[in-house]
């Protein structure tokens, strides 16, 4: 199946090129867009809540037990920093990412013996801050 398209009138032909030459690389506003994400997923440590601002499950009281006698922090996900650390952001030409590497998987699936955690997550606000960057690409005025 073709289509064909035929533009007549100088203006509206210099726009589709316009256009045409925005959408041919996303990368700037997907590289702005997933630093942003990981920027807002990187704050859920602090605020122990999911992208939709759930609370993360409990910690189990011998968790609490073993972290306070090696000291480590009583904050959720926060016992070393790793899993906080393995957040990350990349893009390309069409397609942004922002994940999480290791272990930290097991926290935002759960498993048999580890409550969910949902580290990664869109939500609402997310999702208008994808639109308005990418409208405000192929839009700038």
């Amino acid at each position: 199946m073709n289509i064909t398209v035929k533009v007549e009138g100088k203006e509206t032909l210099e726009e589709i090129k316009r256009l045409k030459r925005r959408l041919s690389n996303l990368a700037i506003p997907l590289e702005n867009y997933t630093r942003w994400f990981k920027k807002e997923t990187d704050k859920q440590f602090d605020t122990e809540k999911d992208s939709d601002g759930l609370p993360w499950a409990k910690l189990k009281p011998y968790t609490l037990a073993r972290k306070k006698r090696l000291g480590y922090p009583q904050k959720i996900l926060t016992e070393s920093g790793n899993t906080r650390q393995t957040l990350y952001h990349k893009s390309s030409k069409f397609e942004g990412e922002v994940g999480i590497e290791g272990n930290a998987g097991f926290h935002q699936d759960g498993t048999e013996r580890l409550p969910e955690r949902k580290i990664i997550g869109m939500n609402g606000i997310r999702e208008e801050k994808l639109e308005l960057t990418m409208y405000k690409w192929v839009n700038p005025t």
